[in-house]
């Protein structure tokens, strides 16, 4: 039968039996120190009575170290064996006693301490034979304080309650007066304080394990712990306060020995009926309330059957063998069973064997562990072969102290669920394919918005430069042919002046005043230094009209007017073109553009789209740049592919911002000073091309911007989009 404990009972039973074991060592150590300094106060109490054996004493001091040793409920292994040892040099002692007394030897064992002193005591000092029969009880007790035998539950409890009774039976005689209640015959009767220190050393022993045996009816909170609690130290105490009673009112002579036995029966019957009505109206104040509590528990299993067999989930309870006890109306729907029928059943009677595997490791991990399993989806079965899902949930089930006997678990179906959420996973798969459509649909948005303002720019440019060359090229036409024509005429004029020169004689001779004054405006003109110096003007002002040309040659060879499909061209050609027409804006900021072209295979490719990523690479680098900084244009072969670097010694580009360099209208400029499209429409351009593009900076350091190209991409069409055809 198992016992609710009375926890605040049982705590307070240890901590006395602790208590009690340091009151038996503290009266050993005493009745010691009273030998060794012969107080008698300390060996024998009262200077009439015998004194404790100094023997008797170290075997009270061990027995109670030895309980202190087994305080814990579960002992460590070395006290135990610590325990063990000291109650075994106790029973040794006993034993040796018994021996003497049994065969009249003489082992001397009382005589190991203080041996002249005791000899030469007036009253002969021996352990009595109640002592050593006492010890022997006691040592046997701490020797077996934890077994439990198949006929007795725990027998060391019996051995003390036998010596608890022998030390009362002795403090009765001293209390009485009766000699023969303390001493065994003939022999040397048990001293004061050791009926005392064995009545404690018992007490303290019972009370280690109050729990255990029959201490745990004591110490329970039933009926019959209450009762025994109320009743046992009422028969202990009143029946010997009666025959105390009787004792001394026969030795003054109130009665004779006839009357003090009929007054000994008439109050212990008296006594004992009181104690019989008084525990008779307890327990059937305890049954009222008994039944009372079973009706409540009655209504409240009805309700609990009630709730339980409402619900739609499966519910069930097991024991540690994983056979049911209890199953709701929906786990016997599920497997089409009835109660009578689930009772005692395992999972292997109702599912396959390799899920009844599953289930029975689940539940004997959850029972042997303690652990919850929680919401555990699985699949399961029906009595009708229906396969859905379901949510389990299993939790270690306890008894009332604590001990888990059983779980309880709790399975919901799920199926619906896990269906609703294998379309919102469908959906949501279809949302994402949906969601990245539409972002390579605005990828393909902007790199379109790009490619347009790309063309826009492109056919921007390609108007100016056509207007430009069409402004320039008319009027430089006729003024390269009036230039002949005035080179041609100059020449004719300089010959007739010449003439003129060598008529001079005549002249001055037929006319002197024509001639004074001719030679008057030659000398204000300074004819010979005029006549000189045409030649030079004749020559700068071709010079002058070449350079015109060669700018309007650079403008169109920059766009490519004439070459707007795929081209085999020197790239270097298109690189120079390009820092002419920029030099401008380079010096305008006192900037130094420096060109390190290496000789170059013939490239495939849209010479004016590359020349607008060339064009935008520089101008980029002259914006970075501070007065006096400089900007150096590269090209070089490697292979069949062909390398162009811009590099730069300006501010740099931090780390934050690198990886956004290339996306569409991205900027750092001013409002209106850029667009944030030439760096990726210029990404696009090499992507076009089949080529890479790629930038090294460091903050305060500079940049260098590097695009590679093959010389032969696979390109098709004016769209630049690499097809193979």
């Amino acid at each position: 039968m198992i016992f609710q404990t009375h926890a605040r009972l049982a705590t307070w039973m240890r901590y006395l039996s602790r208590v009690g074991s340091g009151l038996v060592i503290a009266l050993g150590i005493a009745v010691l120190i009273g030998w060794e300094l012969r107080i008698e106060a300390l060996k024998r109490i009262f200077p009439h009575l015998i004194a404790m054996n100094p023997v008797t004493a170290v075997c009270f001091i061990l027995c109670g170290a030895s309980l202190i040793f087994l305080y814990p409920e579960q002992p460590s292994r070395r006290a135990k064996h610590a325990a063990e040892i000291l109650a075994f040099i106790v029973l040794l002692v006993a034993i040796f006693k018994l021996i003497d007394y049994a065969f009249n030897l003489e082992t001397g064992i009382d005589k190991l301490l203080f041996r002249y002193r005791i000899e030469r005591d007036i009253i002969p000092n021996r352990i009595a034979p109640n002592t050593a029969v006492g010890f022997a009880q006691i040592s046997v007790s701490l020797l077996t304080l934890d077994f439990e035998t198949r006929w007795v539950r725990r027998p060391a409890q019996i051995f003390v309650m036998i010596c608890g009774m022998l030390s009362w039976l002795a403090l009765l005689g001293y209390a009485y007066s009766v000699a023969t209640l303390y001493g065994v015959t003939s022999y040397i009767p048990m001293a004061l304080h050791t009926a005392l220190a064995f009545l404690i050393l018992s007490v303290s022993l019972l009370f280690v394990r109050p729990n255990e045996g029959f201490m745990a009816v004591v110490t329970s909170d039933t009926t019959a712990g209450l009762l025994v609690r109320r009743l046992i130290p009422t028969a202990i105490l009143l029946p010997s306060m009666v025959g105390w009673f009787r004792l001394i009112f026969e030795r003054v002579g109130y009665f004779s020995t006839e009357t003090g036995t009929a007054f000994s029966v008439i109050t212990n019957i008296a006594i004992f009926l009181a104690l019989v009505w008084w525990s008779a109206a307890m327990l059937y104040t305890s049954d009222r309330r008994r039944n009372a509590a079973e009706a409540a528990l009655g209504d409240e299993r009805n309700l609990f059957r009630t709730v339980i067999n409402s619900l739609p989930d499966l519910i069930y309870v097991k024991d540690l063998q994983g056979r049911n006890i209890l199953n709701n109306k929906a786990h016997q729907q599920f497997l089409n069973r009835t109660a009578e029928e689930l009772k005692g059943k395992t999972v292997y009677d109702f599912y396959p064997k390799e899920m009844a595997d599953l289930f029975s490791k689940d539940e004997q991990d959850v029972m042997h562990s303690g652990k919850v399993l929680l919401n555990r989806e699985e699949r399961l079965r029906d009595s009708q072969g229906h396969v859905g899902w379901a949510a389990t949930t299993k939790v270690p089930y306890t008894d009332a102290h604590g001990k888990i006997s059983g779980l309880v678990g709790i399975t919901r179906d799920i199926t619906s669920r896990k269906a609703a959420e294998e379309e919102l996973q469908e959906k949501n798969l279809l949302l994402e394919h949906l969601v990245a459509s539409e972002r390579e649909a605005m990828g393909a948005l902007k790199q379109a918005q790009s490619g347009l303002v790309q063309a826009e720019k492109l056919a921007g440019l390609g108007q100016m430069v056509a207007g430009v060359a069409h402004e320039i090229n008319n009027p430089l036409s006729f003024v390269s042919n009036n230039v002949a024509v005035l080179a041609r005429d100059l020449a004719a004029i300089k010959r007739l002046l010449e003439m003129y020169q060598q008529a001079e004689p005549m002249l001055a001779e037929a006319k002197p005043e024509l001639s004074a004054e001719i030679k008057e405006f030659c000398e204000q003109i300074d004819l010979p230094y005029t006549m000189s110096s045409l030649d030079d003007l004749l020559k700068r002002s071709k010079e002058g009209l070449r350079r015109i040309q060669q700018i309007v040659k650079d403008l169109r060879d920059f766009a490519r007017l004439d070459e707007s499909d795929l081209h085999e061209i020197d790239l270097n050609a298109g690189i120079e073109s390009t820092v002419n027409i920029i030099r401008g804006k380079a010096k305008g900021k006192r900037v130094d553009l420096q060109t390190d072209l290496k000789p170059l295979p013939p490239v495939t490719c849209f010479p004016a789209k590359l020349n607008q990523v060339i064009m935008n690479l520089i101008s980029n680098a002259i914006d970075a740049c501070n007065e006096g900084g400089a900007v150096k244009v590269e090209s070089h072969a490697n292979g069949d592919r062909v390398t162009v670097a811009v590099s730069d010694n300006g501010s740099g580009i931090p780390p934050e911002i690198r990886q956004r360099i290339f996306d569409p209208f991205f900027t750092t400029k001013p409002p209106g000073q850029g667009t944030g499209l030439g760096l990726s429409i210029s990404y696009g351009i090499i992507q076009d091309h089949q080529g890479t593009i790629k930038v090294d900076s460091e903050p305060g350091e500079g940049s260098r911007f590097e695009f590679t190209v093959p010389t032969k991409p696979v390109l098709k069409g004016k769209s630049g989009l690499g097809t193979r055809d």
